[in-house]
């Protein structure tokens, strides 16, 4: 039988494609546009500024991860590279890396044939694909992180998987979400097989358990005792969050993130509204077609799957329904997790596409996604922060 050769069509393709967008857009974005990408308004340049102070009380808002990061890459490579080319290069790699893990996690779920095309679609991801990475954000850091968890935990390298979740907890609190929830899945197997025979093997052992919860929830508590001993307050962090992302910025005391963006905003505000409703409906449908599969779990990798599955839409929506008009837009910014579970459930959720127009439907979203980027990142630098 013929060796196969290996062909590096799609993956130079990727990269080129990933650069020339990534590059493009930025030197559009500066010279044309003339956006200020460390905008006193913008986190960016707040990152930047407790770079700086890396050594100081972080901010409840910013764990100090990616401070940290920016800070040691500054130290070695400040004299060549810029405050705004050391975060850049920070969020393309992780960028790519998240879109790289598409691959593997398309091989284990059996349609390795369309790594390549998840790859596209997680870097074109409508609006946010890549625009967060550009105007460099820690978006790409923490869903590479989070990516790169599960697709460990389904490989049964639980430890491993609980280690990159903590560091994930360093970096953004929507780590602080997801970390706890992720556990319920080894947790439960383990409390199933806890009464198992010791002559049948277990999913997982005990001291896997321990040292992946440990390595999840240390960073957490280490952050809080750190932060409890400056403020003399064992809640000032989580009530400095709920206050600036939770509580009502308007008149109204619930869903102010809806009714809020709607008035006094404009065509902007109902555009905005709009992009979200999408993402609640692509959040809800995916919910509702997991919550129906009356397939039973083989093993505890489909357990995990369909866990996460819930999982990911669930919080999505809980961001919806909870944060205030001045951080709605995160719900679309971390809504590339979803698409972990329309790979892992890419059969039940578009069983309804025939499978010779599936290739076809998801090139024609991948060119219109990188699109709405474009018309994305003019409204940033045009309307947004120049207002």
């Amino acid at each position: 039988m013929p060796i196969r050769k290996r062909s590096y069509a799609l993956p130079a393709l990727f990269l080129a494609v990933c650069f020339f967008f990534f590059t493009g857009l930025t030197q559009w974005m500066s010279a044309v546009w003339k956006f200020d990408f460390f905008n006193p308004n913008g986190d960016v340049y707040t990152y930047w500024k407790e770079s700086l102070t890396w050594g100081l009380p972080f901010h409840p808002h910013h764990p100090p991860g990616y401070p940290w990061l920016i800070a040691a890459l500054h130290t070695v490579a400040g004299a060549w590279l810029g405050p705004l080319q050391i975060m850049q290069a920070f969020s393309f790699l992780f960028l790519l890396g998240g879109a790289l893990l598409m691959i593997p996690l398309c091989r284990q779920e059996g349609i390795a044939h369309r790594g390549w095309a998840m790859a596209f679609l997680y870097i074109a991801w409508p609006f946010v694909g890549s625009l967060y990475a550009i105007f460099p954000q820690i978006d790409a850091i923490v869903l590479f992180l989070l990516i790169l968890s599960v697709l460990l935990a389904m490989r049964s390298r639980w430890v491993a998987s609980g280690a990159v979740l903590g560091v994930a907890t360093l970096m953004h609190p929507v780590a602080w979400i997801f970390a706890p929830l992720l556990l319920l899945v080894p947790w439960a197997v383990w409390v199933r097989e806890k009464n198992r025979p010791p002559s049948i093997p277990r999913d997982i052992d005990t001291k896997q358990l321990l040292a992946m919860t440990a390595l999840t929830i240390a960073p957490m508590v280490l952050l809080w005792i750190w932060q409890t001993v400056v403020t003399k307050d064992p809640l000032w962090t989580i009530a400095s969050i709920v206050q600036a992302q939770v509580v009502s910025q308007g008149s109204l005391p619930i869903l102010d993130g809806w009714i809020g963006t709607l008035m006094g905003r404009g065509f902007s505000g109902w555009a905005k509204v709009g992009i979200l409703s999408l993402v609640v409906l692509t959040a809800v449908y995916i919910l509702v077609r997991v919550l129906t599969d009356r397939t039973a779990p083989r093993n505890i990798r489909d357990l995990y799957r369909k866990v996460v599955s819930i999982l990911i839409p669930t919080v999505v929506l809980g961001m919806a329904v909870t944060l205030n008009q001045h951080e709605i837009w995160a719900v679309v910014r971390f809504s590339k997790i979803l698409i972990l579970p329309l790979i892992l459930y890419r059969d039940r959720l578009f069983g309804f596409v025939p499978r010779r127009l599936r290739m076809p439907v998801l090139g024609i979203l991948i060119g219109l996604s990188f699109l709405t980027q474009v018309i994305y990142a003019w409204y940033m630098a045009n309307v947004f922060f120049s207002a």
